[in-house]
């Protein structure tokens, strides 16, 4: 089911995430599994647990974001933790990822690849 648990994860951390944002985190967790594991740049371990180990540790960061924070840096961002999950979670903010490890670097490929990508 859609959205099942995101409460519980929003409220530990009193954060508020629409649903949009929600599908996002979804489609991007889905990515890791489908792209970032394989990879290598996620444990294999980790496959069940992407949300709790990745995503909602990720989230933490974006409970530090003020409205006056323009612009954010992820460095070493790898599979795009915390870079991405603090994107969707915040997307006022400007967000680069930088990466300077090649493999790394070209995950995911293509432009629109990442959840959210392209927003204004």
């Amino acid at each position: 089911m859609k959205h099942e648990g995101w409460e519980s994860v929003t409220e530990a951390l009193g954060l508020t995430l629409q649903p949009e944002q929600i599908t996002q985190l979804e489609a991007f967790e889905d990515l890791i599994r489908e792209r970032a594991i394989p990879l290598g740049m996620v444990a294999t371990a980790d496959q069940g647990r992407i949300r709790e180990r990745h995503v909602q540790d990720s989230l933490r960061a974006a409970t530090i974001v003020t409205e006056a924070d323009l612009t954010g840096y992820d460095l070493g961002s790898g599979a795009g933790l915390p870079g991405v999950v603090v994107a969707i979670a915040c997307p006022e903010l400007h967000m680069t990822l930088v990466e300077s490890r090649r493999p790394r670097a070209a995950f995911p490929s293509g432009p629109g690849s990442l959840p959210g990508a392209g927003r204004g």
